[in-house]
């Protein structure tokens, strides 16, 4: 097979060479020219760029330094804050337990009123009056129980008051957890340059900027917390002041009217022992009158008995003159003397025998007068022993103390 022969090579006139000669000398001119223009333009865009990006880099470090102050000012107020609440709610917690002591305390005062009335039900007979002991010992329950509605009610204000302040408290706290998070952060972006080690670039596709709160919502928040906590420590300083008084004035009126009450008891006792001491006085001319009346019956019947001697006697001469005979037993002087005698002796012995009932009639009212003076010394002592020996000394131990 027959080798193929190339063609001959192009062949040029010598304008055609002195045109592509001009023309390759006009295009490496114009690349040399593009060449320098863009040598010219990289080095500027090189030193614009170099210039931004420190630019950047700086005013970037600016606002991370200004975010680092601002976030530790705010740590600052977020602790400052934090203690307050916790010194608040220290003062609460103890305000809590002087509420329950001062409520604790007004136990036993209360259960020995009506310990007193109960006691009091023992009294006896007349004694069992409605007088003012008692009616002092039911406003002193009242009061009591008055008071501890007050300090109930207190004690929940107290512990509702707590409660607020330890939920303003875990938000400052976990603000300021979260902000010293954000502080570490922002610290180590601070001390990151372009040659630290361990920069890495993000090839995700996700952008960076990936923040869920605005600016003016993370200072909104924290605000909203410090003005939380600052309005529950108004709250709580509010409150104490309160407390304070209510305990105060729950130690002073529970003294008052316990001590009223003690006066009433003091009173009333000294009431009952004067009549007391009036009935036994009483008691005693009863029963000296009473020996006397005995003396004074034994003394008629006596006399009775003498006088019955002489109607004997009177008996006795008439019998015998009644045996006089004949015309000797007539009525002379003598049978008129023995007459008149015997009528004498009747009245006599007629009008001691009504003084003897009347004696009798008196002793008998002496004696049953004796018995319901004993019956009545015997309620005093009763209600004396109710009222002095077990009210009076369950009550001197009691004393109400400003918790």
């Amino acid at each position: 097979m027959t080798e193929a022969v190339p063609p001959p090579p192009p062949r040029f006139n010598l304008q055609e060479w002195y045109l592509n000669y001009y023309k390759r000398i006009q295009n490496a001119d114009h690349e040399q020219k593009i060449s320098d223009r863009v040598k010219g333009e990289s080095c500027r865009i090189t030193l614009d760029a170099k210039d931004r990006a420190k630019a950047n880099k700086d005013e970037v470090n600016k606002e991370i330094t200004v975010r680092i102050d601002d976030i530790k000012h705010l740590i600052q107020e977020l602790e400052k804050a934090k203690k307050e609440v916790d010194n608040e709610e220290a003062d609460q917690l103890t305000f809590q337990k002087r509420l329950l002591n001062a409520l604790s305390a007004t136990a036993l005062p209360l259960e020995l009123a009506n310990k007193c009335l109960i006691l009091r039900e023992g009294r006896l007979g007349i004694d069992m009056v409605r007088d003012d002991v008692e009616l002092e010992l039911e406003k002193e329950i009242e009061v009591i129980v008055s008071h501890q509605a007050s300090l109930r009610r207190a004690l929940e204000q107290c512990k509702e008051q707590s409660r607020l302040l330890r939920s303003a408290a875990y938000f400052l706290e976990r603000d300021l957890l979260d902000k010293d998070i954000a502080l570490g952060i922002d610290q180590r972006c601070a001390n990151l340059t372009e040659t630290s080690l361990g920069l890495s670039i993000y090839t995700g596709n996700m952008p960076l900027d990936l923040g869920v709160s605005t600016e003016e919502a993370w200072n909104m928040y924290t605000l909203n917390n410090l003005n939380r906590s600052a309005k529950e420590i108004n709250n709580s300083k509010i409150l104490k002041p309160h407390l304070n008084f209510l305990m105060k004035q729950t130690s002073e009126d529970l003294n008052k009217k316990f001590a009223k009450t003690n006066m009433a008891f003091k009173i009333r006792i000294e009431e009952i022992n004067e009549a007391k001491k009036k009935l036994e006085d009483e008691h005693k001319k009863v029963v000296s009158e009473a020996n006397i009346m005995t003396n004074n019956i034994l003394h008629l019947e006596k006399e009775i008995a003498d006088k019955e001697k002489y109607v004997a006697l009177a008996h006795t001469r008439l019998g015998l003159r009644s045996q006089r005979p004949n015309v000797e037993h007539c009525r002379d002087t003598v049978e008129a003397a023995l007459a008149k005698e015997l009528r004498d002796l009747k009245t006599l012995v007629k009008n001691l025998q009504e003084k003897l009932a009347e004696s009798h009639a008196a002793l008998r009212y002496l004696l049953q007068t004796q018995v319901q003076l004993e019956e009545d010394i015997n309620i005093k002592t009763n209600t004396i022993a109710i009222d002095e020996s077990k009210c009076m000394a369950i009550r001197q131990s009691v004393h109400f103390k400003n918790y």
